[in-house]
């Protein structure tokens, strides 16, 4: 409010008398203040003069001021509004491709006749995996744009299937079980994991250690998201023998938010 109703008082022409600002009538009592001086020497007139010259100098740099500041503030809100234009055409953009991808997909694709389960389609790629995430994970699980990003450029392709494997007990077990809280159904998720080869457990020790640590966090729904827990096979850092699953919760939304995976992200506590 105040950014939109100061600067409309300055740039208001009828300002000086809807709402003068405090510098005019400042200048404008001293120059009646010089003007009821007695001046009857032509040297003190000139002073008087010289004055009142001053003060309308000293006015005329205030406002040029407070244009330039009006002009950098005018400048910085051009420029953040360009940038987000530009974001949200390259939003755009990755959304119209991945509606093509996904009409097509849903064109070619073959129904099952009636009381056939249905088979999940594999995961073919790492390139292929937001589409099959949407298509196959449901609405409970979001595979977050740096998770995607880092599988693009630092997934193994020995790895590929292992992790399309925990992702479908994310799916069918972890979040059920996330869901209703039931311990049935939480040691069913651990049994599921621990099948191949996995375990779901918190990053640290002291789980507020997450905050602290840099590197183990994401920016969700406008917000700074920590990744507390995840989900684990393998030691080390190379990507062709481990998976890192980190993730959280979003009880808002009820759905498990994968932020960052496969690489291990770096620390000095764990493993």
């Amino acid at each position: 409010m105040a950014a939109r109703v100061l600067p409309a008082a300055f740039l208001s022409a009828s300002s000086h008398n809807d709402f003068p600002r405090y510098a005019y009538v400042r200048d404008i009592a001293m120059k009646h203040a010089l003007a009821r001086r007695p001046a009857t020497d032509p040297s003190e007139l000139l002073r008087l003069q010289t004055e009142s010259l001053k003060l309308d100098l000293k006015e005329t740099e205030e406002e040029r001021e407070a244009w330039q500041s009006l002009a950098h503030e005018e400048q910085s809100k051009r420029v953040s509004a360009e940038a987000e234009n530009q974001r949200l055409k390259a939003e755009v953009e990755r959304l119209e491709v991945k509606s093509a991808a996904l009409i097509q997909h849903l064109e070619n694709r073959v129904v099952p006749s009636s009381g056939v389960e249905r088979i999940d389609r594999p995961l073919e790629s790492y390139d292929d995996l937001e589409l099959w995430a949407e298509e196959v994970l449901g609405e409970h699980v979001y595979v977050h744009q740096a998770a995607l990003k880092d599988c693009k450029k630092n997934g193994h392709e020995t790895m590929l299937k292992r992790m399309e494997s925990a992702l479908l007990v994310i799916r069918d077990y972890v979040v059920p079980a996330r869901l209703t809280g039931g311990l049935d159904l939480l040691d069913d998720a651990r049994k599921k994991l621990t099948e191949i080869g996995m375990e779901d457990s918190a990053c640290f020790v002291d789980r507020n250690e997450a905050k602290r640590t840099p590197g183990y966090s994401v920016q969700y729904e406008r917000e700074t998201a920590i990744l507390s827990d995840h989900i684990k096979y393998g030691n080390g850092y190379d990507n062709a023998n481990q998976i890192r699953i980190y993730y959280f919760w979003d009880d808002r939304r009820k759905r498990l938010v994968i932020g960052k995976m496969p690489s291990h992200l770096r620390n000095k506590l764990t493993t």
